[in-house]
């Protein structure tokens, strides 16, 4: 399963997205989490992708410094059912103000 969505920049690189999902079906599954992000001029992202759970358990978070394009995992990831929260912020570097960057999830069933 792959998720593409764009994240403005501020006036000074950084960015912020925040989106709610309820994973299919009653029960909560592992997957490997990948993820490439696409700024349109050349240079890097750092960041932080975090995973908040309805449940009231830790939240999972993964900090990341990855160039242009370049896809990275981000591990294994347990996603519990209910209404789950994935943040994904951090900074463009060189800062790249007033731009969208590209972000490509993936997540993949873990151990099959």
């Amino acid at each position: 399963m792959t998720k593409t969505v764009d994240i403005p920049t501020d006036g000074n690189g950084y960015y912020h997205q925040s989106q709610t999902f309820a994973p299919p079906g009653p029960f909560g599954f592992t997957v490997d989490i990948f993820a490439t992000l696409i700024l349109p001029a050349a240079g890097q992202v750092q960041g932080t992708v975090e995973l908040d759970a309805p449940s009231g358990t830790a939240p999972q978070s993964k900090t990341f410094v990855a160039a242009s394009g370049q896809k990275i995992s981000l591990g294994s990831w347990h996603v519990p059912h209910g209404n789950n929260v994935l943040v994904i912020s951090g900074q463009t570097v060189p800062a790249q103000p007033n731009v969208n960057i590209t972000a490509q999830v993936e997540a993949d069933l873990a151990h099959f």
